[in-house]
C-alpha cells in the first residue's frame, strides 16, 4: 500500500478516468471494473475481519478451531470447510436415495480404508490445480487478443458506445443507461437510506421498485404491436356514407354526384395512402422488369451471363461494366471485363426523401448501427439484419469503395472506377467531373454509362441482372423497339406514378394492372405522359392525360376521362369503399407532382451536380427536418 501511495497510482489512475470519461465505451469499461474491485473489497474486509477475531472476538475464534461450525475434510488446506447441508450432500451422495445411505456411506469409508484405497489427500486449494490454472491463463490470453483484434476500449475515442466484435452502436437511450448506472445507483441508494433510514417515512422493509435500466441484451429486444385501425376505418366508412345517403334525402339540395367525385370522405385519402397516413409503398417493383423482358421474345435477345460473347460488337471493343455497388454485394463474381465502374448510393444525404420508405422496410423496428473496421465481426450478421441503418451502409460503402481501389490500383491489366457517396475515383484517368451529388446509384449508372462510351460509339448496351441461376444479360435495343419511341419516353413516367420508393402507388393496383392500362391508352396520353419531368411543372394536358390512365386503370377500355366521374360511377354501381375508390382530383395532383419531380430527377441522371428545385411545391412538405408528403389540399366532405 505505501508503493502505491508514494508512486501515486491512485493520483494518475483518477487523471487518467477523467481524461477519458467523455468516451461511452472507455466509461462502461471502466464502470464494469470498478464494480469488481467493490466486490473484491468486500470479500477482503471479510476476510480481514476473520484475520483479526483473535483479538475482536477471540470466544468465537475458539469455537472455529474446535471446528464447531463447518465440516473440513481436509485439515492442511484453508478455506476448503463445508457447511453442514452441503458436507452431508456430499456423505450422501455415493448412497443417493437410499434411506440408510449416511449407514451405508461410512461402511464404505470404512471399507476403503481397510483396504487402503482411500482417497488422496489433496496438498493445495481446487482453485490451485494445475487445470484450473491453465484454464484461467487462456481465458485471460483469449481476452487480450480479442481486444487487441477488434477493439481497445482504453483506446477508442468514439462517441459511440458499441459492441466489442460486431461494433454494432447501441441507441443514445441505452448508452445514456449504461454509462450512468453507477450514478443512478448511488442516487437510489442515496434516497433509501434518507427515507427509509434516517426520516424513517418508508418502511425499511416496503417493496423497492425495480428501476429497470436498459442494457446489451435491451438491444435485442423484439416489439410487436398489433392494431385494428384498418378494420375499424372500413366500419366508419361504411357509417358514412349510409349518413350521407340520408342527409341527401332530406336535403336535396346536396349534389351528392359533385360530393363524392370531389372529396374525400375521411383525412387520409385510402386510395394512395395507409390508414396511419403513411405514403403506399410499391412492395413488388421488380414486377416491371418480368414485364418488360416479355416483348418481343426472350430467346431472341436474353441469354445467360456465363456466355461472354457478343453478336454486334467486335471483339477488339473495350467491354464495359458498370455494377450497382450495394446491389452486387453478395455476389462479386465477375467475367473478364476490360474496364469495372462500382456505383454506390449516397447514403448519408441529409433530408432525403427516401427515409420514410426506409423506415417502412424495417418493419417498425429501429435499425442497429455497426460501424464498418477491418476488425468488424459480421460472419454471424446477416446482411437484412447488417444494412438497415443508413450510417452503417455509408461506412461499409466508403471501406468497400477504399479497399477495392487499393485492390485494382496496382494492377496493370484492368481498368477500375469507384463512386460512393459524392466521390469518385479511378486508376485510369482524372475523374474530377465525375463527383457528383446525385443520391441514387440507378442514375450515376447512366451518368457513367454516358462517360464510358463518351470517345468510342457503343454498338451494344446490355443490362445484367439476377443471382444464381437466373442471372442473365438482356439487350435494350430490342426492348426501345417493342416499346416504340412514346413508349420508351414515358417508362419513366410509368413507373414514377404506378410506384417508385418516393411517388407511392394506387391501393390494390400493382405493376402489371398499370401496365395492362397503359398499353391500352391512346397514344397522344402516352405522348403528354412522356413530358412528365421535363418542364419545371406539368401541363394542364398532361395531368389530365394521367387522369386518362387512372380511368383506365380502374375500369378497362373505359370512356370516362376525368377521377370526378369515375369515383361516382363505382360508387354508384359497387358501392366501393375508399381504398377502392380512385383519389379524388386534389389527391391524384399531388401524386402527380410527386412523380413529376421524380421524373425531374431520372431525366438528369446525364448532369453529374444537377441543379434540383426542392420537393416543398411537388406534392412534398418540411416538418421536423424531414419531407412528408402531401395527402391532398382540399378538406374532406365533413
Amino acid at each position: 500500500m505505501s508503493a502505491i501511495e508514494n508512486q501515486r497510482l491512485l493520483e494518475k489512475m483518477a487523471e487518467f478516468d477523467a481524461k477519458r470519461d467523455q468516451h461511452p465505451l472507455f466509461k462502461v469499461t471502466r464502470q464494469y471494473m470498478r464494480m469488481v474491485m467493490e466486490m473484491l473489497q468486500f470479500i477482503r474486509a471479510v476476510r480481514m475481519e476473520m484475520n483479526s477475531l483473535p483479538e475482536t472476538d477471540p470466544d468465537v475464534y475458539a469455537e472455529f478451531l474446535s471446528g464447531n461450525w463447518v465440516v473440513n475434510k481436509n485439515t492442511n488446506i484453508p478455506f476448503c470447510a463445508l457447511g453442514a447441508d452441503h458436507a452431508l450432500e456430499h456423505v450422501n451422495r455415493s448412497m443417493k436415495f437410499f434411506l440408510i445411505a449416511p449407514e451405508m456411506a461410512n461402511l464404505s469409508g470404512q471399507a476403503k480404508d481397510m483396504a487402503g484405497v482411500a482417497s488422496k489427500i489433496q496438498t493445495r486449494h481446487h482453485n490451485h490445480t494445475p487445470a484450473v490454472l491453465s484454464r484461467e491463463d487462456k481465458n485471460i490470453k483469449a481476452l487480450i487478443e480479442t481486444i487487441e483484434t477488434f477493439t481497445n476500449p482504453f483506446a477508442d475515442e468514439s462517441s459511440d458506445l458499441f459492441n466489442l466484435v460486431t461494433k454494432v452502436v447501441l441507441p443514445d437511450n441505452i448508452k445514456a443507461d449504461l454509462c450512468s448506472q453507477a450514478a443512478i445507483g448511488q442516487a437510489l441508494f442515496d434516497t433509501f437510506v434518507k427515507e427509509r433510514i434516517q426520516s424513517e417515512k418508508v418502511n425499511i422493509w416496503s417493496t423497492l421498485k425495480n428501476r429497470k435500466l436498459s442494457t446489451w441484451k435491451t438491444n435485442a429486444k423484439k416489439m410487436k404491436v398489433s392494431t385494428k385501425e384498418t378494420v375499424v376505418e372500413l366500419q366508419e366508412d361504411r357509417s358514412l356514407f349510409a349518413r350521407m345517403m340520408m342527409v341527401c334525402r332530406s336535403r336535396p339540395g346536396i349534389n351528392v354526384q359533385e360530393t363524392i367525385g370531389m372529396y374525400e370522405f375521411a383525412l387520409v385519402p385510402r386510395s394512395m395512402f395507409a390508414a396511419d397516413g403513411s405514403m403506399l409503398r410499391c412492395s413488388a417493383k421488380s414486377a416491371l422488369m418480368a414485364i418488360l423482358e416479355k416483348p418481343p421474345s426472350r430467346s431472341a435477345d436474353q441469354r445467360s451471363i456465363s456466355d461472354g460473347t457478343t453478336t454486334n460488337a467486335a471483339q477488339s471493343h473495350l467491354k464495359v461494366i458498370i455494377i450497382d455497388g450495394m446491389a452486387e454485394l453478395q455476389c462479386l463474381d465477375k467475367l473478364e471485363w476490360d474496364e469495372i465502374r462500382l456505383i454506390f448510393d449516397w447514403y448519408d444525404l441529409p433530408m432525403s426523401s427516401k427515409e420514410a420508405t426506409r423506415e417502412k422496410r424495417q418493419g417498425g423496428q429501429d435499425p442497429f448501427y455497426y460501424r464498418i473496421t477491418d476488425s468488424t465481426n459480421i460472419s454471424r450478421v446477416s446482411m437484412k439484419k447488417l444494412l438497415p441503418h443508413t450510417k452503417t451502409k455509408m461506412e461499409l460503402t466508403t471501406y468497400l469503395a477504399d479497399k477495392a481501389f487499393r485492390h485494382f490500383r496496382g494492377q496493370s491489366g484492368r481498368r477500375f472506377l469507384v463512386a460512393w457517396g459524392s466521390e469518385c475515383k479511378a486508376t485510369f484517368k482524372d475523374v474530377g467531373n465525375l463527383q457528383s451529388n446525385q443520391e441514387e446509384a440507378d442514375t450515376k449508372i447512366i451518368l457513367h454509362a454516358v462517360d464510358a462510351t463518351s470517345d468510342e460509339l457503343c454498338s451494344n448496351v446490355s443490362f445484367v441482372t439476377g443471382k444464381g441461376r437466373n442471372r442473365r444479360e438482356i439487350r435494350l435495343e430490342p426492348k426501345v423497339q417493342a416499346l416504340g419511341e412514346a413508349g420508351t419516353a414515358a417508362l419513366h413516367a410509368f413507373h414514377a406514378l404506378s410506384g417508385a420508393d418516393n411517388t407511392g402507388c394506387f391501393s390494390g393496383h400493382g405493376k402489371p394492372l398499370c401496365w395492362k392500362a397503359f398499353l391500352n391508352v391512346d397514344e397522344d396520353v402516352v405522348r403528354e405522359m412522356a413530358k412528365l419531368g421535363t418542364t419545371l411543372t406539368p401541363s394542364e394536358e398532361t395531368i389530365k392525360a394521367i387522369e386518362k390512365f387512372v380511368c383506365e386503370l380502374y375500369v378497362r377500355n373505359t370512356s370516362l376521362t376525368t377521377v370526378k366521374e369515375l369515383r361516382w360511377l363505382l360508387f354508384r354501381k359497387k358501392q366501393a369503399q375508399s381504398e377502392r375508390l380512385p383519389p379524388t382530383r386534389g389527391a391524384l395532383l399531388q401524386a402527380v407532382l410527386r412523380a413529376h419531380y421524380q421524373a425531374i430527377v431520372w431525366d438528369n441522371d446525364v448532369v453529374a451536380n444537377p441543379n434540383i428545385p426542392s420537393p416543398e411545391n411537388y406534392g412534398w412538405e418540411k416538418s421536423d427536418n424531414r419531407w412528408f408528403p402531401v395527402m391532398t389540399r382540399l378538406l374532406p366532405a365533413a
